[in-house]
């Protein structure tokens, strides 16, 4: 399947949350138009055979919870650890397009040349929002926004 991920994945693009649906909203992906979204329940099945170490979702709202269910994990995130990702990073809300980029390229610039472990996720979560928060300290909510679920 095109949605199809061995030892980890990341994704780029844009997501549809509404928090009173069940589904917990779409991934909306390069070939959405013709594919369509990609949901929770497409990750799961493509997770099937085998366990993914990490997601990065870098879209907004991807760990926004369900409206009439704010203490739960639903949400994409959420979804997406449930489908078989031990590390899922997201967001609470939407993010300005050039603090995301900072972060993504930060989070990744960290585990460049080093061993994808637990420790390494969350440090590398620390270190992207660091950096951007460096880049805009009296912004919190350009970089408060970025999550780490996982253990």
């Amino acid at each position: 399947p095109r949605h199809r991920a061995r030892n980890g994945g990341a994704f780029a693009g844009q997501a549809e949350q509404d928090p009173s649906a069940n589904d917990h909203g779409p991934l909306v992906c390069h070939d959405h138009a013709t594919a369509g979204p990609m949901t929770t329940a497409d990750i799961a099945d493509a997770q099937a055979a085998s366990r993914s170490f990490l997601a990065y979702l870098a879209a907004c709202d991807t760990a926004r919870g369900r409206a009439n269910l704010t203490d739960q994990a639903m949400h994409l995130a959420g979804g997406v650890q449930s489908a078989g990702f031990t590390h899922v990073v997201a967001s609470f809300w939407p993010l300005q397009s050039n603090t995301s980029l900072l972060m993504t390229r930060a989070f990744y610039k960290h585990l460049d040349g080093q061993p994808v472990t637990h420790d390494a996720v969350a440090r590398a979560v620390d270190h992207a929002v660091r950096a951007a928060r460096e880049g805009s300290p009296g912004r919190p909510s350009w970089w408060t926004s970025l999550h780490h679920v996982g253990p």
